[in-house]
């Protein structure tokens, strides 16, 4: 696996040997994603191919392991940054701190820090979701592999899937945030270190699920322990719903502003992936 071989022809230049190297998507990725793929005919080409795949498997292995839940102290976003960079970024702790602990005023703070080019990438991501919705139902239709019954039922759980993405709606709802604010105000104490506070919020947030036990489940509520700062996206079993963080929102993987196949690549292929869960051993 020629690493370095690989990497040069990925950033199109030659790299010192001490050379520090971040990887992110985005239109300059791509773009020289679809240059490598141009010399594939070569066999120098297929050699890039072939480091490229198991770059990613490697990587893809790494997370799926548990290694970057090591520490339960850490968010996603600033685990990702020590994987690259060795460095602990404080800043980035405390802000997911926050976010899981004030779930929906962070999300509203998000919501307008982030707009308009937020709202117009959440609709272009709404209807990159219902294309993929659609061929998803096509090819359950079609399949050779599976009966008229389960294909009835995989029908309707497809044509249900929830597509939950950046912004809870309860954010955006007075009462919701209200009725957040009451809860985290309960645990106000200025002698409290930070540590002990974000766990007694997390606490009063469980005591308040455990009170809704019985009732009716709202269909339309994001689970509690989402966190829109994350880097992680989810299947949700429970609710049949796919749940993203807002980061994948953003210009690296979604931008309303590019052609639609910018999008389609960092977005649209974690949706497919993301709803065929739905259907593995555990769905």
């Amino acid at each position: 696996f020629d690493f370095r071989y690989f990497l040069e022809h990925f950033l199109g230049r030659k790299l010192a040997p001490n050379t520090e190297i971040v990887v992110a998507p985005g239109e300059n990725y791509l773009r020289r994603l679809v240059k490598v793929l141009e010399e594939y005919s070569t066999p120098r080409g297929r050699k890039i191919i072939k480091d490229y795949i198991k770059f990613k498997q490697l990587f893809l292995t790494y997370i799926h392991s548990g290694k970057l839940q090591t520490s339960k102290t850490l968010g996603g976003i600033e685990t990702l940054r020590i994987l690259y960079t060795g460095e602990d970024d404080r800043s980035l702790q405390c802000i997911s701190h926050v976010a899981m602990a004030n779930t929906l005023s962070f999300a509203s703070i998000l919501n307008e820090f982030w707009a308009p080019q937020l709202h117009e990438n959440i609709g272009q991501a709404r209807e990159i979701g219902e294309a993929l919705r659609r061929e998803f139902i096509d090819v359950l239709k079609s399949s050779t592999v599976i009966d008229d019954v389960d294909r009835k039922a995989m029908v309707e759980k497809a044509q249900k899937v929830r597509i939950r993405i950046a912004i809870p709606e309860a954010a955006r709802d007075q009462r919701s945030l209200q009725d957040e604010s009451e809860l985290v105000c309960l645990t106000a104490n200025a002698s409290l270190p930070w540590s002990i506070y974000f766990t007694t919020v997390m606490g009063n947030r469980h005591w308040q699920r455990m009170s809704r036990f019985g009732t009716p489940i709202d269909e339309g509520e994001w689970p509690s322990d989402t966190n829109t700062f994350n880097v992680n996206v989810h299947y949700n079993f429970e609710s049949n719903s796919i749940l993203f963080p807002v980061i994948f929102a953003m210009e690296q993987f979604l931008d309303a502003r590019k052609p639609s196949f910018f999008s389609f690549a960092g977005f649209g292929t974690i949706v497919g992936h993301e709803m065929s869960h739905g259907f593995d051993f555990r769905g």
